[in-house]
């Protein structure tokens, strides 16, 4: 089952109290290929990436969390890429209107797109961080007009692998990823 670690039903919930969450996951999981993990505690290996900062620690406590693997394909060139560049990790934030996506078909370049929901400051790309705060900023609550398909969702951030490639733009601790391929979401930290 795509949906490993998941409740198969309302009576055996394992995703927390949040059941709008839990309807929002269900949907992504049943139409489509991603493959999403319930976690009960923050991993190890972003406890070592945000260690000395019990700020983060804290906060990311509050989230729902969620271990992600993309669709074979999209791993498949993911792989290549890292095998010759190598990798790093950054966060990437985002609106609550863009989770439905982001969660259905992985982080796309949506510069120039009737899509694109931030500025392109330094060009086209996905804009990824290191600096988890930063991250945070992008992932605030919309105000504006924008109907969200998901209006419960609060805030989320994403813990993304993202390949050590020439062509990325680094302006201070905004990262700027020309390409798709180049950057997986390993983790989502979802809160309503």
């Amino acid at each position: 089952s795509k949906a490993e670690g998941l409740p198969v039903d309302m009576n055996n919930r394992e995703v927390g109290d949040d059941h709008q969450i839990y309807s929002l996951l269900r949907y992504i999981i049943e139409t489509q290929s991603t493959s999403f993990r319930v976690l009960d505690r923050i991993p190890n290996c972003i406890l070592n990436h945000i260690s000395g900062s019990q700020v983060h620690k804290q906060t990311l406590e509050q989230y729902e969390i969620y271990q992600v693997q993309s669709e074979q394909e999209k791993e498949i060139y993911f792989q290549q890429a890292k095998a010759e560049h190598g990798s790093y990790y950054a966060w990437h934030g985002s609106s609550p209107c863009n989770w439905h996506n982001i969660l259905r078909t992985g982080l796309q370049v949506m510069s120039g797109s009737k899509y694109q929901r931030n500025g392109a400051a330094y060009g086209e790309g996905i804009y990824v961080s290191p600096d988890f705060g930063l991250a945070m900023s992008y992932s605030r609550h919309y105000n504006g007009t924008l109907q969200t398909q998901t209006p419960e969702l609060k805030t989320g951030v994403a813990f993304v692998e993202v390949v050590n490639s020439p062509t990325i733009l680094i302006k201070g601790t905004i990262h700027v990823v020309p390409a798709d391929y180049l950057v997986q979401i390993r983790y989502v930290f979802l809160m309503t």
